[in-house]
């Protein structure tokens, strides 16, 4: 018989039996891995001394692989290398080794990482409004993960979390932009003023009329934009009376001790007699979901964003009471 015919007869008697090529969901890990460190080791032997099995059970591996394939995937004389259909099977065989390394290597960190405390810093307006909501679908959908809130004034916020104080923030219009940072609200300032203020209720009011009256400002939450606000209407502008927490804030325009600026995200923390009148013009506020720029992320912290961001965020100018638990990734500077 020539040597070719011979040739044949044994590759046909290697794959007699062979399964439909749709049968290739039978491949197990094992399988490839043979297959990999036989190319890769260009033996049998060193390819078994790599994986720590034996050169029976390495070269059992690629034969079983090849029998559900039906073709060879190597040749073995006089290396071992590459079929032609080996070479085309190689980078796939790669690729679902390397996921399955790094999914190891998730589960492996997952204890360790993803049961536990993720700190979060937001500012008032958002601890009171969206906040609440986030961490209740957070709950639910992480129920292993508890996410711990800390009220931050702006000017803490991105020290907090360059120091490792808290794994994410809330910030307020942040330049530069942090990579991988979602937009959670976007809203207005607002002017609040009690109901029987003579401007309550009008569509609008300029900045410049609102400064006739005495304006109260809180030091914590929007100090910098509040102060900006009206510097850029009056430079000289002065606030007729400081205070740090925002109900003592709103306490005071209540007992008609002036009027004060709010972004409209505050808007549930107003008591019955107080109401909201718009900026003109107006004045834009951009809320952004982030971990820290200066160090990697806390895995977590990326989970949680991902799950904010499968929701479009509601628009500055929404009238009605602002939803939460709603973003949507910013797009490319």
């Amino acid at each position: 018989m020539p040597d070719g015919a011979r040739a044949s007869g044994r590759s046909s008697d290697r794959h007699q039996g062979a399964q439909p090529a749709g049968d290739a969901l039978k491949i197990t890990v094992a399988q490839l891995r043979a297959f990999v460190a036989a190319v890769d080791c260009r033996g049998f032997g060193r390819a078994a001394t790599a994986l720590r099995a034996t050169q029976p059970a390495v070269s059992h591996a690629v034969t079983s692989l090849e029998r559900i394939l039906g073709a060879p995937v190597l040749r073995r004389h006089p290396d071992v290398i590459p079929a032609l259909l080996g070479h085309q099977l190689l980078p796939h065989a790669r690729t679902i080794l390397s996921s399955l390394h790094a999914m190891a290597v998730v589960a492996e960190n997952h204890v360790d990482r993803y049961t536990e405390v993720v700190r979060l810093a937001a500012p008032a307006t958002a601890c009171h409004s969206m906040v609440p909501g986030w961490v209740a679908s957070w709950r639910e959908y992480l129920p292993e993960i508890t996410v711990k809130v800390f009220e931050a004034d702006d000017s803490e916020m991105v020290p907090w979390l360059e120091e490792d104080i808290v794994d994410a923030a809330v910030l307020i219009n942040p330049d530069p932009w942090p990579d991988g940072g979602v937009v959670v609200m976007r809203d207005a300032y607002e002017a609040v003023v009690h109901k029987d203020h003579p401007y309550a209720g009008e569509p609008a009011i300029s900045i410049h009329d609102l400064l006739d009256d005495p304006v109260v400002v809180s030091t914590g939450g929007c100090y910098g934009d509040v102060m900006r606000i009206c510097r850029e209407a009056d430079r000289n502008f002065r606030p007729a009376h400081r205070v740090r927490e925002l109900r003592a804030l709103l306490g005071m325009v209540a007992d008609h001790v002036g009027v004060t600026i709010l972004p409209s995200l505050g808007r549930p923390l107003l008591t019955p007699n107080l109401t909201m009148v718009p900026l003109d013009p107006v004045v834009r506020r951009t809320l952004v979901f982030t971990g820290p720029t200066g160090r990697p992320w806390n895995p977590v912290v990326t989970v949680l964003r991902d799950h904010l961001g499968r929701q479009p965020a509601p628009n500055w100018h929404t009238a009605d009471p602002m939803p939460a638990n709603l973003a949507e990734p910013e797009p490319n500077r």
